[in-house]
């Protein structure tokens, strides 16, 4: 990387970072649809058993 001009070397370096930043913004959000999903079956979970201490 030495024989690069410092423009690409700064380029190439704020590609990467870029490249990153996305990887992690598309990890959490398959991390926070999971997560909306669990929370959905502990709710119906918790609203059967509200159902069921009625009876």
């Amino acid at each position: 990387m030495k024989s690069l001009k410092l423009r690409t070397q700064l380029s190439l370096s704020f590609a990467m970072v870029i490249g990153l930043l996305v990887v992690l913004v598309g990890i959490a959000y398959w991390r926070l649809e999971s997560m909306s999903q669990g929370f959905a079956e502990y709710r119906c979970q918790a609203d059967n058993a509200k159902l069921f201490g009625k009876l």
